[in-house]
């Protein structure tokens, strides 16, 4: 089995593939990623915050009390759509097992998923 990467979408950015940001050291935003076996139809969607240190920085500030992510973050000391997507596909990749469920546990380590509080059903993709 091999996973993929199918779509990119952010609720903060649109075309986010597109964005350029005002200043690519100081960013902060949701990305939902949607993940699937290759040759098969649909996939499930992942989130995660990509940010850089300044970003992180101005949250915090603006946001004192939310706090920073313990997980699903990737941090790019400057942001580059290009460093975020190949990073993502390298996660992938990684976390590529033989069931679609051992797969879905490994890439929890690095993205929330949709169904993150459910119990997961062996044989179901």
């Amino acid at each position: 089995m091999r996973l993929e990467v199918r779509d990119f979408h952010s609720a903060d950015i649109q075309e986010v593939w597109r964005w350029n940001p005002p200043s690519p050291d100081a960013v902060y935003f949701q990305l939902e990623i949607e993940i699937g076996e290759e040759g098969k139809a649909g996939g499930h969607l992942f989130q995660l915050v990509a940010a850089t240190p300044e970003g992180l920085l101005a949250i915090g500030r603006r946001y004192p009390a939310r706090g920073f992510p313990d997980r699903a973050l990737l941090v790019f000391s400057e942001y580059r759509w290009e460093a975020l997507v190949e990073r993502v596909e390298r996660i992938v990749t990684r976390c590529t097992r033989s069931t679609w469920d051992e797969s879905v546990l490994c890439l929890q380590r690095y993205f929330e998923w949709e169904y993150e509080d459910y119990e997961l059903h062996r044989g179901n993709s």
